[in-house]
């Protein structure tokens, strides 16, 4: 840390190291809804997200029982499209990780709020 910050600097930070930073309640509180509400709605995308990819699906996949006169080599081409995009969809999951790393250190820092009160 010498490398980045001044000696002098870094005791001033260090002696005051003790002290718990207080944040105001109604922040806490209004981060974490937030943080909820990004959350629900993430999972609300995920769901309708898998609704329409089965959907779909079943759509291409009834057309090539349904009509004698359909392109299969299309319709095939296009089911492996569809398989490739909500496969790396699901990669979309990191995001789910890292919502609920915020949500984790909310719920630390509320502790922290709390334990300092």
């Amino acid at each position: 840390m010498l490398k980045y910050f001044g000696k002098n600097l870094l005791e001033k930070k260090m002696s005051g190291s003790n002290l718990l930073t207080k944040y105001p309640g109604d922040g806490i509180k209004t981060a974490k809804e937030i943080a909820n509400g990004i959350q629900k709605l993430f999972n609300q995308y995920q769901e309708m997200y898998a609704e329409n990819y089965n959907e779909i699906r079943t759509i291409l996949l009834q057309g090539k029982d349904i009509s004698i006169n359909i392109n299969i080599p299309q319709i095939d081409k296009s089911l492996h499209q569809l398989e490739e995009l909500y496969t790396n969809s699901k990669e979309a999951d990191i995001l789910n990780l890292r919502m609920n790393t915020l949500l984790d250190r909310l719920r630390i820092l509320i502790l922290t709020e709390q334990q300092a009160e």
